[in-house]
């Protein structure tokens, strides 16, 4: 064995000895296959044996098919079992393949590769043992890969490299979502999961956006009739993901009717009536009746519109082609050519009947949407696209009770293109009048001011982690608190159940408290992520995004569903009130509550930060100082900060940073 390893790069080098190669290798291995548990004691020897086969020239004698191939197969299933921590649950004849095999391993090799020095020889052989394991995935099979940490990898071994510097920008969090969101379109669709992913890379920047889609691509997944979403996404890419993007933000409002109808619209088989002058152009193609056009004239009948003659001669045309084609094929036998010329026909349909199903679909959300605002108004609207943040409006109004007549007219003032009419009413009015009075800018206190900072690193990123663990602990036994429980750090978590049990605790004060528990369980599984760039910090002024204000940060008991998402509308509404937002790469990581007192002062509010290496308080701080120049009001901090129209607001105690 020692001579063959000696001898081995000599005789792979060598021309003119590809015999003798070949008797080498069968030997070698029928020598392994008798005596693998001795010869794999160790792992170096395994090793230096992996490395032997590493050789291009080695890979290209085995690629043809022959019974050495079948041998090495045998052997190399062996020997990733001996070097990457000998599976004894696994049985060499129990692997497909070494694809297969190596595939279920990656996550071993990556820590191998991670344990071996700099400078071994072995970690080059780890390696490069990793990169073709990618190859031969990425050529083959997509997308197995069980960690989101490979993702980038995998893009790499498609030498997709825009694809995999988005996703070096991602932290942790997000490329585990995003993993999740892989391998759920991969369940349904193999081969659209990739184009599917790189969609998604290109579009998405924000966690709660992912968490979003991959909720909206479950319910299709689970409600309309298998694989029609990523089967349109082949055909339709952008159409397919603007309709995701819109069914994953109407979900909460989806009712079994709406389901009922989409699975009408999509079910195959059924048949359709064909108007006298379309059957006309059916009979001049030779076509005597057809349910795919029928299904295309009726989709587009039910959305009140008149196909074109000219369209629907167009699509006879190609059914009466591939039908052609289909005989010839059947006669003549495989003939490349005409089985492309079925395939592009084929595909020309079914892309004109996914473009209808698919207009009739957002036919049926805009409906929907359109009447769960009409249901709060009182009045009719017809919107051509659906808003994220209106959807939110809606499900806060459903949820709240609290200031819920003024949601009502945030939300009718929005619609009638008036959405800060609610400042010149009434104690906005005031308020703002005695501002000016007392000389302060209300133009700029109203419009706020966009700065763009440096990020502050954090270096102490666990100490920083703990601190905030801390906090939401202290939020957690001041509710148990209010609730008559004197209980200890160690038991916030068991106790909650228990109260759950009981039934007999406030709801909204129980949601707060699962926020603060959630809180720490997120904190506790955080991850940072190294790549920072400028952060922008602005006031937002849309009173419908303010009402988000709970949703884009983690840990806040403002959240929908989550306790005290009321007093965002009265953030949205009293005039003396503003939320923050702190951006970077197109995503809100941070989010501060300032207000003005009855003293005149800006005040502030607790800083909820996404990011544990990034100082938020201080960038927010350098913020307020140049606001209070523009706007020409002192910080300050207490005092009291009065309700001007809301009826209702949480108040949770300015800080003095």
């Amino acid at each position: 064995m020692k001579k063959y390893l000696d001898k081995a790069e000599s005789l792979i080098g060598s021309s003119g000895r590809k015999g003798i190669l070949r008797r080498e290798f069968k030997a070698i291995n029928e020598d392994y296959l008798n005596h693998a548990e001795d010869f794999f004691e160790t792992s170096e020897k395994a090793l230096e044996y992996l490395g032997v086969f590493d050789s291009e020239k080695v890979q290209g004698y085995l690629s043809r098919k022959n019974k050495l191939r079948e041998v090495y197969a045998r052997r190399m299933m062996e020997l990733k079992r001996a070097v990457f921590d000998r599976e004894k649950n696994v049985k060499a004849h129990e692997v497909r393949d070494v694809v297969t095999y190596s595939l279920g391993r990656l996550e071993d090799i990556a820590v191998r590769i991670g344990n071996v020095t700099k400078n071994s020889k072995y970690k080059g052989i780890l390696e490069r043992e990793e990169k073709r394991v990618l190859e031969r995935l990425a050529a083959s099979s997509p997308l197995e890969i069980e960690s989101g940490d490979h993702l980038g990898q995998y893009f790499r071994a498609l030498d997709d490299e825009d694809s995999a510097s988005k996703l070096k920008i991602y932290t942790q969090e997000k490329r585990s979502m995003l993993e999740h969101l892989a391998k759920l379109s991969y369940s349904m669709d193999k081969s659209a999961t990739i184009p599917f992913v790189r969609k998604v890379l290109e579009k998405e920047k924000d966690q709660r956006r992912l968490s979003l889609l991959f909720h909206g691509l479950y319910h299709i997944s689970e409600k309309w009739p298998e694989k029609y979403f990523l089967k349109l996404f082949e055909s339709e890419p952008n159409s397919a993901y603007g309709l995701l993007t819109d069914v994953s933000m109407i979900r909460p409002l989806i009712d079994k009717r709406f389901e009922e109808n989409v699975n009408g619209l999509l079910r195959k088989g059924a048949a359709y009536e064909i108007d006298e002058r379309y059957e006309k152009i059916l009979i001049k193609h030779g076509i005597e009746s057809d349910s795919d056009i029928g299904r295309y004239l009726h989709l587009a009948g039910l959305q009140g519109k008149e196909p074109k003659e000219k369209s629907v001669a167009k699509l006879a045309k190609a059914k009466s082609q591939m039908a052609r084609f289909l005989e010839e094929l059947e006669k003549n036998g495989r003939n490349e050519a005409l089985a492309e010329k079925v395939k592009e026909r084929k595909e020309r349909i079914a892309s004109a009947i996914s473009r209808e199903e698919t207009s009739c679909i957002y036919g049926l959300m805009k409906s929907l949407y359109e009447k769960a605002i009409e249901d709060i108004t009182d009045k009719p609207v017809s919107y051509e696209n659906l808003n994220e943040d209106m959807i939110n409006a809606i499900l806060t109004y459903r949820q709240i009770h609290q200031n819920r007549t003024l949601l009502k007219e945030i939300i009718t003032d929005y619609t009638e293109g008036t959405p800060f009419k609610f400042y010149s009413k009434g104690a906005n009015k005031d308020f703002i009048r005695d501002m000016k009075a007392a000389g302060l800018n209300m133009k700029s206190w109203s419009r706020g001011i966009r700065r763009t900072y440096s990020p502050e690193i954090i270096e102490d990123v666990m100490g920083e982690k703990n601190r905030k663990v801390k906090e939401h602990e202290l939020e957690a036994l001041n509710i148990y608190q209010s609730l008559g429980y004197d209980i200890k750090k160690e038991d916030i978590f068991d106790k909650y159940d228990d109260l759950v049990n009981k039934g007999d605790a406030d709801q909204d004060v129980l949601l707060d408290l699962k926020t603060q528990l959630g809180a720490i369980e997120e904190l506790e599984n955080a991850t940072y992520n190294s790549n920072l760039s400028d952060i922008e910090i602005y006031m937002e002024t849309d009173p419908l995004k303010i009402l988000q204000m709970g949703n884009v940060v983690s840990g806040s008991c403002l959240g929908l569903g989550r306790g005290n998402t009321w007093s965002t509308v009265a953030n949205a509404a009293d005039a003396n009130k503003k939320v923050l937002y702190a951006s970077m790469n197109g995503e809100i990581i941070g989010r501060k509550l300032i207000a003005i007192n009855d003293e005149r002062k800006i005040v502030q509010f607790r800083t909820y930060n996404n990011r544990l290496d990034v100082d938020m308080d201080k960038l927010f701080g350098n913020y307020l100082s140049d606001l209070s120049k523009e706007v020409k009001a002192p910080l300050g901090y207490g005092g009291s900060v009065p309700n001007l129209v809301s009826q209702a607001w949480y108040n949770d105690g300015t800080v003095s940073k």
